[in-house]
């Protein structure tokens, strides 16, 4: 049969995709927790709870880093789409300049940049 390590926080992230593309949202969450738990790539884990509209959960995986913040476009991106999420558009535009400056396409970060405005007009 197939050996799974159970220890490897990248096998838990993947059953959390597995289980959130098959619609089951708290088994994704709890697999994306356990990725966390075992040390698993905090930016990862973040866009994963995002995508799950598990913004709490995604700023508590980032916690840690923002101590001493990379200069890695996937942080500021995800940065930004949290901003974006709580309809704050000074700290979203300000992360996705951050993101452009470390690389990142700036067509990609146009959608977050929007749904940032959307939101703060609410």
């Amino acid at each position: 049969g197939l050996e799974v390590d159970a220890k490897n926080p990248a096998v838990h992230l993947a059953l959390g995709d597995l289980r959130a593309r098959r619609g089951d949202a708290a088994g994704a969450l709890a697999s994306y927790e356990e990725s966390l738990r075992l040390g698993g790539d905090r930016i990862e884990i973040a866009f994963a709870l995002g995508s799950l509209g598990e913004f709490d959960a995604a700023n508590r995986a980032l916690l840690p880093l923002r101590r001493s913040p990379p200069k890695d476009a996937d942080y500021w991106t995800i940065e930004g789409h949290l901003a974006a999420a709580r309809g704050d558009v000074h700290a979203a535009n300000a992360a996705y300049d951050r993101a452009e400056q470390a690389g990142a396409d700036p067509a990609k970060l146009e959608p977050g940049r929007r749904e940032a405005l959307l939101r703060a007009t609410k």
